[in-house]
């Protein structure tokens, strides 16, 4: 038993040795052919893009210039100068990688699923660009035979200038739409702005108001009960002369003038009965200032 364990180990320890002495190598491989089919098919894109654009303008030139006839009756090659296989196309692009000094770094368990992924998009791409190219190759070698190649080039400028005219139009329409839009919005703003300040004002004044108003009656109804009349009023009831007048009553020479109770000499004068100092022939008078002055020879006891 611990013979077949030391067998089982030696043979794993080789493998694990050879692995790890091939591997390197073999995703380094992987990663430059994976990287050589994203950047082939990159190119592919940008490329096709530019020919079919050019291949839509040339069927335009001759549909418009009625020379679609004598195209179809003109025989295709279907192919151009420049055609190269996918395997040499994509031996370029490997070759391009390695020059680089790209596609190194560890592979994965899915490096061959990605790889086969990206060459089937690469030789999808591949393939319709050559079909484009071999199509705008056809047109240009007929054009030429019809003495339509200078039309054709300036014709082709003068589209390509009218349709940059079109965007830079639509464009600034585009942004004058905007302006508008916001011009508008603004505008709604300010209206809301105004529609709310003048709502507040009213709403203020409307408050206002009825709080005046509320005073106002409070005001009413506080005459109505302290200056009535009957009641009240000072011509009426505190300054009557009949009740409290200072002139029937509390000045009132028979009452309580100091002239005749308090300061009566034979009553409470301060100088009279419960003093011994008083006057003689007393009497009362007016000084110098118009004020009340009592007469008379001062005596003490």
């Amino acid at each position: 038993m611990p013979r077949i364990l030391t067998i089982l180990v030696c043979l794993v320890v080789t493998a694990l040795t050879q692995w790890s002495a091939a591997s390197p190598e073999t995703h380094a491989t992987e990663m430059v052919h994976l990287t050589a089919l994203e950047d082939m098919t990159a190119s592919c894109n940008s490329t096709l893009e530019k020919s079919l654009a050019r291949e839509r303008r040339m069927k335009a030139f001759i549909a418009e210039h009625e020379l679609g006839d004598a195209f179809a009756a003109n025989e295709a090659t279907g192919t151009h100068d420049a055609a190269m296989s996918f395997g040499e196309a994509l031996h370029q692009a490997v070759l391009n990688v390695q020059a680089h000094g790209a596609g190194g770094g560890a592979g994965s368990g899915d490096m061959q699923r990605k790889i086969n992924a990206y060459e089937k998009l690469a030789q999808a791409s591949w393939s319709r660009l050559q079909q484009s190219m071999a199509a705008v190759n056809d047109m240009t070698r007929f054009l030429r035979s019809q003495g339509q190649m200078s039309g054709y080039m300036q014709w082709s400028a003068d589209q390509a200038t009218a349709a940059h005219q079109s965007r830079m139009d639509d464009a600034q329409a585009n942004a004058q739409a905007a302006q508008a839009r916001a011009a508008q919005a603004q505008q709604l703003v300010q209206d809301r702005h105004a529609a709310f300040t003048k709502a507040m004002t009213a709403q203020r004044q409307s408050r206002l108001k009825w709080a005046w108003d509320r005073h106002a009656a409070r005001a009413a109804a506080h005459r109505g009960a302290y200056d009535h009349p009957n009641v009240y009023d000072e011509d009426n009831a505190y300054t009557h002369t009949n009740v409290y007048d200072h002139r029937s009553a509390y000045d009132h020479p028979s009452a309580y003038d100091h002239r005749s109770v308090y300061d009566h000499p034979n009553v409470y004068a301060g100088y009279g009965t419960y003093s011994d100092h008083y006057f003689e022939d007393e009497g009362w008078g007016l000084s110098a200032t118009g004020n009340l002055i009592r007469t008379g020879t001062e005596v003490t006891k």
